[in-house]
């Protein structure tokens, strides 16, 4: 199951209060999420993914979150309308972000 449907409950197992106990533990492990998300995705509606940043983001939980316009459920596989490219240029912008933040993690640890 992923975040999602743990955060929903109802029909995914009721596990909505189980996750949101754990996010301040998330925050406290540093976590990080990235949450994107089509606005015509009719798979997970994109008020529910927006409500799991705002609980991640309460819990202290540094998020970064894309609404895609164009996009429905799986913009990794879209090529209309440019979705494929910009959901990459997403992934790619994560990704380097996540190595940078690493790199200056292991610079102030070799420095101190």
């Amino acid at each position: 199951q992923g975040l999602l449907q743990l955060f929903r409950s109802g029909s995914f197992g009721g596990d909505g209060d189980r996750l949101r106990g754990a996010m301040p533990s998330f925050a406290q492990a540093g976590t990080k999420a990235a949450i994107v998300i089509g606005s015509k995705d009719k798979t997970t509606p994109p008020r529910l993914a927006a409500a799991l940043r705002d609980a991640l983001v309460d819990a202290g939980v540094e998020v970064q979150y894309d609404l895609m316009p164009a996009a429905a459920h799986l913009p990794m596989e879209e090529e209309a309308g440019g979705v494929r490219v910009a959901f990459e240029q997403i992934v790619v912008g994560i990704v380097a972000k996540a190595v940078k933040d690493q790199e200056a993690a292991e610079a102030a640890a070799a420095v101190a």
